[in-house]
């Protein structure tokens, strides 16, 4: 399949010899499979050779500050990130699944430095981009529960009950329903929802 074929051939085989944005292509790739290797040195040997001005040159800076979060440098990554957007907001070049994987990385950081604001603040933009992802409506849940408005979590999590977010198969929806409803006094609620992961999936 598509991923094999990018890991076991193009990440890994000598290529050269075409065009210069199937370079950058190859040289991302390349990047990006020595990155996951541990390999930084490679990383940023290979990143640097994709040609200025490739969209490949923007993803990756997007992944090197992604490997920021290894080392849990949030403001480096988050310093990054945001020039990253920024200099989009001259050229607009980005492609829109870069731009959404930025603000969610964005995101993320807010939440994990207890920014729970910001944090929804960019969910609230990615939802306006990616409205058939039932796990960014857990994550807002979850900044929603920090912030102690529980209704809203519980809110987005009934949400998650629809019939089109069915694939969704995640154990702490249940736990963050039930930590929900004892936080507003309803524990009888709170332990069936407890044991709805069971009830629901238990087969």
């Amino acid at each position: 399949d598509g991923a094999t074929i990018l890991r076991g051939f193009v990440a890994s085989e000598d290529l050269s010899g075409l065009p210069p944005e199937q370079m950058a292509f190859i040289y991302y790739h390349q990047g990006l499979n020595s990155l996951r290797n541990g390999l930084r040195d490679w990383a940023n040997l290979q990143f640097g050779l994709i040609p200025e001005g490739s969209p490949y040159q923007a993803r990756a800076t997007y992944v090197l500050a992604v490997d920021k979060l290894t080392s849990y440098d949030l403001t480096g990554a988050q310093a990054d990130l945001e020039a990253l957007v920024a200099s989009d907001e001259e050229k607009q070049n980005l492609p829109e699944s870069l731009l959404n994987d930025i603000e969610r990385t964005l995101g993320r950081i807010a939440f994990e430095q207890n920014r729970y604001r910001d944090a929804i603040k960019s969910y609230e933009k990615l939802r306006k981009t990616t409205v058939n992802d039932p796990s960014l409506l857990l994550e807002m849940a979850w900044s929603h529960y920090y912030l102690g408005e529980y209704e809203r979590a519980l809110g987005l999590l009934i949400a998650l009950d629809a019939p089109a977010y069915g694939q969704l198969i995640a154990p702490e929806r249940f736990l963050l329903e039930a930590l929900s409803l004892r936080h507003i006094c309803q524990f009888e609620p709170a332990r069936k929802a407890a044991v709805r992961l069971r009830a629901a999936y238990g087969g």
